[in-house]
């Protein structure tokens, strides 16, 4: 390979610089979220009780179910936001995120009159003992005022990152919960309310925070615009069907809750209950990591696949996938090493609920490493058209391997053979991944690859890929990608313009964000056009526009070659100039 090919070889430079930029404020988002279920767990533990610790557990399928609703429009809405953003297409884009968020509002409304009209039947439902009947009525009582402002809320913080505001959506999620933390106190202690206050809490905090981002998105910069949506039940279902692999798993939550906990009443009594309870939150931990490595591979690969970037898709989730799995193979087995230093935290004392704990959190840690993989699976097959692929994979996760599972495994090793189901019913998945892409493989004659199922024949084929750490000599970028275009067999014409086109716009990014700004330049086709991305990073700048009287003779010639689009997306400036291909 000779020094040229090493020096512009490409590289995941860019794209893991800005993905770590991002993953940061989604963890500490996803530490908002996880503080409020530890604020209302721990704070009502101390300050009431253990029993109280278990009734904020009993009632959390009524957070699931919100999970489920913002869940499908959030990630549904947002991937396609991304998506479209990353095709230019920023018409369409807005229409994605109006009809997901007025869907999401519905929803959330219809959520609130149903728990309101049923909630007498509520905890006979969730698998509540008779003894804590009383406390739970009044705590979901007023738990279930905050559906529909928590769905809003937690909904438009999917779409900030993706318009490069990652820490304002932090921010909004963190602010809310933090806010809860000091209300729990104040409505508990300071005004001697029961489990009711936790509640109120969450309500209270949610509603000052959902006026803020309001304010915020009123009067701030935020490139996100409500507008006439056209084909409204084709943009609804896209949206639905997009979102409905990560809905399922929260469906699955709601559904594996109320069996494990009636099961595990049924098996160990209330210790049983407050054991499942303590798993429950290291499930919350674990999804910190989930929601800032997972999830956002997931909308970095919609805007991928926009480009049509399959390298940084593949660069992208091979790292993904090593990092998630590292992390939680790290927390599994401090769970399993200090479970009674995590249990003192939520104020468990009870020797024989540690002594049952202690058994059953060896068992129970093993699922977590393995179900990192198959949820980084499901998201890129969801990313890239797979979504009933995908959707399967989200059902067997939750919402049948575990009842089914752990049903079978519960009547052979009762409450042991349940915990169990975890670890073992995410074995039969991977196994069953690896038999079906098989399968796929076989059938497409290696068309499709055999782990991500991506497209080797996907109507946008790259002929050249490449990073520049530095734009320090443009000319010799430009001659390197003409050479490289020219071993494509591409016309001499096409790879002459192109050529020029890389080296005006290295010369027009260095003006804006300065020499030393690494750049991906990726040279593709879809037949009928060939289509030149350049990515970078920092600050936003407008690309060339006709009219400009400061524009180079060059540039002139750009504008009148190329038809030039520009988005900001996730904090990168991806610019597309596409000239057609020569008429034959």
């Amino acid at each position: 390979m000779d020094t040229d090919n090493v020096k512009y070889k490409r590289t995941g430079f860019v794209l893991n610089k800005k993905y770590i930029h991002f993953m940061i404020p989604a963890m500490l988002s996803a530490v908002g979220v996880s503080l409020s279920e530890f604020a209302d767990s721990m704070i009502v533990s101390h300050l009431l009780s253990s029993d109280a610790f278990a009734i904020i557990n009993l009632a959390t399928p009524v957070v699931f179910a919100v999970s489920l609703i913002y869940t499908v429009t959030g990630v549904g809405g947002s991937l396609l936001f991304a998506e479209y953003l990353g095709q230019k297409d920023k018409k369409q884009a807005d229409q994605y995120f109006t009809a997901s968020t007025v869907l999401s509002l519905l929803l959330g409304i219809l959520l609130f009159a149903l728990l309101a009209v049923f909630h007498a039947v509520l905890g006979g439902l969730f698998g509540c003992p008779e003894e804590l009947m009383t406390q739970f009525n009044a705590y979901t009582r007023v738990l279930c005022f905050f559906v529909p402002v928590g769905i809003l809320l937690m909904h438009v913080t999917y779409f900030l990152p993706v318009v490069g505001k990652p820490f304002l959506s932090m921010g909004l999620v963190v602010s809310a919960n933090v806010l809860n933390i000091i209300l729990d106190v104040v409505f508990i202690r300071g005004f001697g309310m029961g489990c009711e206050g936790a509640a109120l809490a969450t309500l209270v905090s949610y509603i000052v925070v959902v006026v803020a981002m309001i304010f915020i998105w009123r009067f701030g910069r935020i490139s996100l615009t409500l507008c006439r949506v056209q084909k409204t039940q084709q943009i609804v279902k896209d949206t639905v069907k997009k979102g409905l692999p990560s809905g399922s798993v929260q469906a699955g939550y709601l559904i594996t809750t109320v069996f494990c906990n009636h099961f595990m009443n049924q098996a160990f009594g209330l210790n049983g209950v407050v054991a499942m309870s303590l798993f429950a939150q290291l499930d919350s931990v674990i999804s910190i990591a989930l929601t800032g490595i997972v999830d956002n591979n997931a909308s970095f690969a919609a805007m991928l696949k926009g480009e049509g970037d399959y390298y940084g898709i593949r660069s992208l989730t091979k790292r993904v996938t090593f990092t998630i799995v590292l992390v939680c193979s790290v927390l599994s087995i401090g769970f399993a090493a200090f479970y009674h230093n995590v249990a003192a935290v939520f104020n468990i004392h009870d020797p024989h609920v540690l002594e049952l704990i202690g058994e059953l959190i060896r068992i129970y840690v093993l699922y977590y490493p393995l179900r990192c993989v198959l949820l980084v699976l499901r998201d890129i097959y969801n990313t890239l058209d797979r979504s009933l692929y995908a959707t399967a994979l989200g059902v067997l996760d939750k919402v049948i391997s575990i009842p089914v599972v752990g049903g079978v495994l519960f009547l052979w090793f009762g409450g042991y053979g349940l915990i169990a189901s975890f670890p073992v019913s995410m074995i039969l998945i991977l196994g069953l991944i690896a038999v079906i892409n098989r399968r796929i493989v076989k059938k497409s004659n290696g068309r499709y690859s055999p782990v991500l199922l991506l497209d080797e024949e996907y109507q946008m084929k790259t002929l050249c890929s490449y990073s520049a750490a530095s734009l320090q000599n443009v000319a010799e970028i430009g001659q390197w990608i003409s050479e490289k275009l020219a071993g494509a067999s591409l016309d001499p014409q096409i790879a002459g313009k192109l050529c020029l086109a890389v080296e005006e716009m290295g010369i027009y990014i260095i003006d804006w964000c300065g020499a030393d700004t690494a750049v991906d330049f990726l040279v593709s086709t879809n037949g009928s056009d060939y289509i030149l991305t350049c990515r970078s990073s920092g600050d936003p700048f407008c690309p060339i526009r006709i009219g400009d009287s400061e524009l180079s003779l060059n540039e002139l010639l750009l504008v009148r070659l190329f038809k030039i689009k520009y988005e900001y997306i996730f904090g990168l400036n991806s610019v597309s100039l596409t000239i057609g291909a020569p008429k034959t």
